[in-house]
């Protein structure tokens, strides 16, 4: 496949483009969704560490 793209002209990528719409969106649309399941649960990490940061600096200011 890969060597079929390299031999590609314009004119032939535009119609494999337009033949392989249909996956080509499916696959799209698969990859935005696990991006923004990543981009959520990298969010939730960071907030994670921050609230862990501000446990570690109230302990090393207040220590019991």
């Amino acid at each position: 496949t890969e060597d079929q793209m390299g031999e590609l002209t314009e004119i032939g990528f535009r119609r494999w483009v337009i033949k392989n719409y249909a996956e080509l969106k499916e696959n799209v649309l698969t990859q935005c969704k696990e991006a923004k399941k990543l981009d959520k649960r990298l969010q939730e990490l960071l907030t994670r560490i921050i609230s862990l940061k501000q446990i570690i600096n109230d302990l090393i200011m207040n220590p019991v």
